[in-house]
């Protein structure tokens, strides 16, 4: 994927209310650049989600939650778009 597309995407994803960062926890918020790199990844299809996890120091679970919200968000987008 090239750099314009990545930036065009995270750009759209950025402005989504379901995807802004909710700040409670102890653990500082993943942003939605790094959610996007998790998901590009997971894509890619080559590793493991428990090592795609460890790539980016998340947990697995944590992991699969930033794939499945941004995926949902991706769908939604492409649905806006193409007015499906």
């Amino acid at each position: 994927m090239s750099r314009t597309t990545f930036s065009f995407l995270l750009e759209h994803l950025e402005t989504l209310p379901e995807l802004q960062p909710l700040g409670h926890g102890r653990r500082d918020p993943i942003s939605i650049q790094k959610q996007l790199l998790i998901t590009l990844w997971y894509v890619r299809g080559t590793d493991p989600q428990r090592k795609i996890a460890d790539r980016f120091g998340v947990s697995e679970s944590t992991a699969v939650v930033c794939r499945d919200k941004i995926i949902s968000a991706l769908i939604g987008m492409r649905q806006n778009i193409s007015g499906c």
